[in-house]
């Protein structure tokens, strides 16, 4: 036997947990409605925000005490799971410290060799990038919104 006090925390566990099972079930609902294409084909919810700001040259825009926002973004992964071969050229590049791969690092290193130092802006050409690491790359170039508080 519990105590009432130790059951009153079983059954309040037991609530919060089961509404927080509703919530993720929710959340992961919204994230493939904005996310996902439909099945007939057409673009995600995102993909047609991104491509109405891309077209009409908008920054972002306030909207419901929320700031709809363009971003523009770097992905780069090894070609077709060539781990290994992108690690060997990345050490003889002189890049030890990149040679786990973190994408996020590996990213942040394409975009600095990517940036004009006049305007620290960068642009995606990747002739920056040394040929032997550029030839296990995939390194595309994205837009995406995204909405925070105004």
């Amino acid at each position: 036997m519990t105590s009432d006090a130790a059951q009153t925390d079983l059954e309040q566990f037991a609530t919060l947990t089961d509404l927080k099972r509703k919530l993720e079930h929710q959340l992961n609902d919204i994230r493939a409605q904005i996310n996902s294409s439909p099945d007939d084909g057409q673009p995600s919810l995102q993909e047609r925000v991104t491509a109405h700001f891309l077209n009409h040259g908008i920054q972002s825009i306030n909207l419901n005490s929320s700031t709809v926002y363009l971003t523009h973004n770097l992905s780069v992964r090894a070609k077709a799971s060539n781990y290994p071969a992108l690690a060997r050229e990345i050490q003889q590049a002189g890049l030890d410290h990149l040679v786990s791969v973190n994408h996020s690092s590996l990213r942040s290193w394409c975009k600095e060799a990517m940036t004009d130092a006049e305007t620290g802006a960068w642009e995606l050409q990747t002739d920056k990038l040394p040929e032997s690491i550029r030839d296990h790359l995939d390194v595309r170039e994205y837009h995406s919104v995204n909405c925070r508080k105004s």
